[in-house]
């Protein structure tokens, strides 16, 4: 009984960490990259033939909703400047867990930050992953997952 309760007390001791409050997003070290295709046909689109589609995804938190933020500039202050990069909702699920689909992204280093809400009340953004995107389809790996090895 006695071992119950201290484990108890840790459980809530640990609680205030999955709130939305002290939580922050930890984006995945790979995403997934396919062609930029649209429409019932799954049709490339024209023009944007050079374009791919990355899919990233993160750590659930519980009762949160998301916001991407792709090749964003943070100040000191981890405020988002609303003249760089692009802004997105996030309601989105791949095998369970949230992630962003993101199509567009052109070949190159491509950079995410993700934070959760709840309740109206925006968290700090996550750690930013970059990604190099290139010709390739499927798994990738972050740039900072390469540079580790």
């Amino acid at each position: 009984m006695r071992i119950q309760g201290i484990f108890c007390s840790i459980g809530v001791a640990l609680l205030p960490a999955f709130t939305v409050g002290s939580a922050i997003p930890d984006i995945a070290r790979t995403a997934r990259v396919k062609q930029h295709r649209a429409g019932a046909e799954g049709n490339l689109v024209v023009g944007e033939e050079n374009l791919r589609k990355i899919i990233i995804s993160w750590n659930e938190i519980r009762g949160a909703s998301y916001e991407v933020c792709h090749m964003c500039s943070l100040g000191e202050d981890g405020v988002h400047d609303p003249s760089v990069g692009t802004l997105i909702p996030a309601p989105d699920t791949c095998g369970g867990k949230p992630c962003s689909v993101f199509p567009g992204a052109f070949i190159g280093l491509n950079s995410f930050r993700v934070r959760a809400s709840t309740g109206g009340e925006w968290g700090a953004w996550s750690d930013e992953r970059r990604f190099e995107v290139g010709d390739e389809y499927g798994q990738i790996s972050d740039v900072d997952s390469h540079a580790e090895l």
